[in-house]
């Protein structure tokens, strides 16, 4: 039998051992995280899930920017009006191949005939300086003038030539020999007419491009992204470039560091498709794969993420409601979903966020 001694000193052990029992365990971080729906309250917010799999782990569905292609620096010939003219004709429309010396279109009109006429002049002029100073040459032999005189005729001839060139220099890629008052723009190099768009009648300036000619398998692809989907892209991510009816890969080149007036940030990504169906000119889109990003995430539509303060969460189907996992926020910016606490298999909410999100702040509150 327990003296009354040891009886009185077992109690308190005791008493402890049945509020332990008794009390109920503090709430879990998951339980907090959980919200649970009635079944009328998921029909009413017409939630839709999507189920991770492997295939959304390396895939960017939901990161597509707009941009356009160009022709690359390095294989690039532009051409622009030398004066007013008007457009009489033309000959070749962006996206044509075209040979060195094609015809690209014919320029007309009163400048373009004051430009003929300054071209013949230097051309007359050159011509009669060099047969001067063939002659004088021949006179000097024959002792019948003085060496002074040939020196006179060289510096005549050698001014000639050089006002020759210059007005030839004004005039690249045209061929100015045609009608009075018209002059024919031809390519200067082999590649692809990236531009512009030009038509008969049309009017242009002194300076106006009138061909810009890339080379196809040295393009470029200028794109545009908003500040958030730029942070999380670096040079060498990878893309598809798609236009109406192609597709090709390229390879991000730069990024810029600042956002311009419409809030853009310029990106510059090269073709790696030597041979590919896009033009220059061509408007295109491009599905970007960020390499930082897309690294143990999973590609998600931009409205499955809902953010609370600085953090990022996605709402993952359980048997007891929907959990918010909180997500990496700079991946969650290029669209994917990036935690140790996903699997592949979970379901997350792709539509609903804001109903479930509401209902989760009202037990969870703001932080």
């Amino acid at each position: 039998m327990m003296s009354l001694a040891s009886a009185a000193r077992a109690r308190p052990a005791l008493l402890v051992a049945l509020l332990s029992v008794a009390a109920p365990p503090p709430p879990s971080r998951a339980a907090e995280n959980l919200v649970s729906l009635t079944p009328a309250q998921r029909a009413n917010a017409r939630i839709e899930v999507l189920r991770l799999d492997d295939s959304a782990a390396i895939t960017s569905a939901g990161l597509t920017v707009t941009g356009r292609v160009a022709a690359g620096g390095a294989a690039r010939a532009l051409v622009t009006s030398p004066v007013a003219a008007r457009i009489a004709a033309v000959a070749a429309h962006p996206g044509a191949g075209v040979r060195r010396g094609d015809a690209l279109l014919t320029l007309a009109g009163p400048e373009v005939a004051a430009l003929q006429r300054t071209l013949r002049e230097a051309e007359a002029a050159a011509t009669v300086a060099s047969q001067r100073l063939a002659r004088d040459r021949r006179l000097l032999d024959e002792g019948v003038i003085a060496a002074s005189r040939v020196e006179q005729s060289e510096a005549a001839a050698t001014a000639a030539q050089a006002q020759l060139r210059q007005v030839r220099a004004s005039l690249p890629g045209f061929e100015a020999r045609g009608a009075d008052g018209q002059v024919v723009v031809r390519a200067g190099v082999d590649g692809v007419l990236a531009g512009p768009r030009l038509t008969a009648g049309a009017a242009v300036a002194a300076g106006d491009t009138l061909a810009v000619i890339g080379a196809a398998g040295r393009l470029r692809v200028a794109l545009a992204a908003s500040p958030g989907v730029a942070r999380a892209l670096a040079a060498g991510d990878a893309l598809l470039v798609r236009s109406r009816g192609c597709e090709a890969r390229a390879v991000l080149r730069a990024v810029g560091t600042a956002a311009d007036a419409n809030q853009a940030v310029p990106l510059d990504a090269e073709l790696l498709d030597a041979e590919g169906c896009l033009l220059p000119g061509e408007a295109v889109t491009a599905v970007l794969s960020p390499r930082s990003a897309a690294q143990g995430g999973w590609a998600l539509p931009p409205r499955a993420f809902v953010r609370r303060g600085a953090e990022t969460f996605v709402f993952v189907e359980r048997p007891q409601g929907f959990e918010a996992v909180a997500v990496d926020a700079a991946a969650a910016r290029a669209g994917f979903a990036r935690s140790t606490a996903l699997r592949a298999g979970d379901a997350v909410a792709i539509t609903g966020s804001a109903l479930i999100k509401g209902a989760w702040l009202g037990l969870a509150g703001e932080e």
